[in-house]
């Protein structure tokens, strides 16, 4: 699995797939309903993310994210 994938937001997967040969994404669900999306570009370290807001669908996309940068977003993200 992803090396994302962070002791605090085990509990609030619910998918992992590969994407290709050389990617993988992750789907959180948190209790606020908001949902994350992670991809993986492995090789480079590097990820992205797509937010999505429970009460409009919305996505928002950040990408070219690091470890960091992931685990900070999705506390962000939980804690809305």
């Amino acid at each position: 699995m992803m090396k994302t994938v962070i002791k605090e937001f085990t509990n609030y997967i619910t998918e992992s797939t590969y994407v290709g040969c050389d990617c993988e994404l992750i789907a959180y669900t948190f209790e606020n309903k908001f949902k994350a999306r992670v991809i993986e570009m492995m090789y480079t370290n590097l990820f992205a993310l797509v937010e999505i807001d429970p009460r409009d669908e919305k996505r928002h996309y950040f990408s070219d994210l690091t470890r960091d940068e992931v685990f900070t977003m999705l506390q962000n993200i939980k804690n809305k």
